[in-house]
């Protein structure tokens, strides 16, 4: 019964999450999708080192988000986002109806009921947490309207700069800023309202400060300020490079690595010919779609990629090898004109500008049209290198 009542309870909340959580949040809403948050990240960063200005970004990670939740911080967010009494009554009533255990040497202790965090898997859970987050947002835009959060300095449109502050994917969030020590003030100032606020404790050890044209020695300083590590520019967002040249082949060697992982495993024991097609067709070929839906991937990967899914369907165990029966090319082709249905990772057939929905790409050419308008003007397209899904947009 509870299962159902959250669920009711999370398709009514759905309908007006658009219109509650701002721009920056780009988890759990639909018409919102993952590979926004990496393209816009990629790009604020490509044309702040551009512009040569001097900016920090700070990749923030919180410790146990869901599990840190203070329910009395939902309740007064979602007051203040015009939740009516009844509602909110309903949403803490299921809250607090939740009931633990602990096993202790394989013995359960008696019952208890918590007093925070969001249950795992509870349909209502990501969008209660996205409500939390927004209050992240609603700070962070506060103290940026009354002028004391000075905003990365991005692109010129007409002589007028325009900035930004952050990004948001649940709680995989990026702020954006001058490389000014106030502002460093400024944003540990915020983190910490937020956390007595909230809950939600920012993991330091494992949050990240990066510099774009800022002294090294001034880096360290603001690292040792906010109690974190400085990171190499080139950084992991989401499972994915932000930061660096995607033209490079090593950028993409993590991906290559990481195919060749999975033949290590798999290597070791039999397979039949279905088995290695099966595995082909829904592990390896998986691994590609959502980085690929961002990026566009060099020739030469493309071909590092397809000499490995070749050899592991053809070869045998371990590295011995194996005729080659049918062409690649075949093999790739759907099962209705000959082929094994094998998908074909070919940037033409991997576009991010055809995989992206007219919703996810008009949202991105906002943020685009706000950095600069050269993305707009076809004739100066040829002295700018954007990221490849915002050229696809553009043109």
């Amino acid at each position: 019964m509870y299962i159902i009542i959250t669920k009711l309870l999370a398709n009514r909340l759905r309908l007006v999450m658009t219109n509650i959580i701002g721009d920056e949040q780009m988890a759990f809403i639909e018409g919102r999708q993952l590979c926004e948050g990496v393209i816009i990240a990629n790009e604020l960063i490509d044309e702040a080192k551009r512009k040569k200005h001097s900016s920090f970004v700070l990749k923030l990670d919180f410790e146990k988000a869901f599990d840190r939740v203070s329910w009395s911080f939902l309740d007064y967010i979602m007051m203040r986002m015009g939740f009516d009494a009844t509602w909110r009554k309903w949403i803490m009533e299921c809250l607090q109806s939740s009931l633990l255990f602990v096993l202790i040497n394989g013995s359960p202790t008696r019952q208890f009921k918590t007093s925070r965090g969001l249950k795992q898997g509870d349909p209502l859970s990501p969008f209660l947490f996205l409500i939390v987050a927004e209050g992240l947002n609603g700070i962070i835009s506060s103290t940026v309207n009354n002028n004391l959060f000075e905003e990365m300095e991005v692109g010129t449109v007409d002589n007028d700069d325009s900035h930004f502050s952050h990004i948001q994917f649940a709680d995989d969030t990026i702020l954006f800023g001058k490389a000014l020590e106030d502002n460093i003030w400024v944003a540990k100032c915020i983190l910490q309202i937020f956390e007595v606020a909230s809950g939600l404790k920012i993991n330091y050890s494992k949050s990240r400060i990066y510099g774009i044209h800022t002294e090294k020695d001034w880096l360290k300083k603001m690292a040792c300020l906010l109690n974190c590590n400085v990171g190499e520019m080139l950084f992991k967002y989401l499972r994915v490079l932000v930061g660096g040249n995607h033209r490079r082949l090593s950028l993409w060697q993590p991906l290559v690595e990481g195919f060749r992982k999975k033949l290590l495993k798999w290597n070791r024991c039999w397979l039949s010919f279905g088995g290695k097609l099966t595995l082909l067709s829904y592990v390896l070929s998986s691994l590609l779609v959502f980085l690929m839906s961002v990026y566009l991937a060099p020739k030469g990967i493309i071909k590092i990629l397809d000499k490995i899914r070749r050899e592991f369907l053809w070869g045998g165990q371990g590295e011995s090898r194996k005729i080659n029966w049918v062409k690649w090319q075949q093999v790739c082709r759907n099962r209705d004109e000959g082929g094994l249905g094998v998908k074909d990772v070919t940037p033409q057939n991997l576009n991010p500008e055809t995989r992206q929905t007219p919703c996810t790409r008009e949202r991105i050419m906002i943020y685009i049209s706000n950095l600069y308008s050269l993305y707009k003007m076809a004739s100066l397209l040829t002295r700018h290198s954007p990221c490849f899904p915002v050229l696809g947009i553009a043109s």
